[in-house]
C-alpha cells in the first residue's frame, strides 16, 4: 500500500465515520422523541415504549449506514440487520458495565462516565459494523 493510498483510505475512514455518527445522533434524537409520543401522549407502558422506540432508533441507524455510508457489504437486509442490533446490543452493554464501573469504582460522575463510554462504544460500533457487518475496512 502506497503512501498516497494509505492517505485516502484513512480519510475515507474518517468520513465514513462521521457520517456514521450524524446518522446516529438523529436517530438518537429520533427514539428519544418516539419514546416521548409513545409513553407522554400514546400513554403505552414505558419498557414496551423504551424497546419500541430503541428498535426503531437502531433499525433508522442501520439503514442510514447501509444507504449513505457503507453500502450493502454484500448481505441480505435481514442479516445486515441481525449483525447490526447484535453489536447495538454489545455497546448497550459495554455502555452499561464501563459506566457502572467507572461511577463505583473510579468516583467518576455518572453523566461524564456515561458520555465517555457512549463515545468508546460509538467508535467500536462504528468499526465493528465495518468490518464484520458491511465488510468495508
Amino acid at each position: 500500500m502506497t503512501e498516497k493510498t494509505k492517505e485516502l483510505s484513512v480519510a475515507k475512514t474518517s468520513s465514513d465515520l462521521t457520517q456514521f455518527s450524524l446518522i446516529g445522533a438523529a436517530m438518537f434524537a429520533f427514539s428519544i422523541f418516539l419514546l416521548y409520543v409513545l409513553y407522554d401522549l400514546l400513554g403505552l407502558q414505558y419498557y414496551l415504549a423504551v424497546i419500541l422506540s430503541f428498535g426503531l432508533g437502531a433499525a433508522g441507524h442501520y439503514f442510514g449506514a447501509r444507504i449513505l455510508v457503507f453500502g450493502d457489504g454484500g448481505r441480505s437486509v435481514p442479516m445486515g440487520l441481525a449483525y447490526f442490533l447484535v453489536i447495538v446490543v454489545a455497546d448497550a452493554a459495554l455502555i452499561t458495565v464501563g459506566t457502572t464501573l467507572l461511577v463505583e469504582y473510579a468516583g467518576a460522575d455518572v453523566y461524564w462516565a456515561r458520555i465517555g463510554m457512549g463515545l468508546l462504544a460509538g467508535l467500536t460500533n462504528f468499526f465493528l459494523n465495518a468490518r464484520y457487518n458491511f465488510r468495508v475496512i
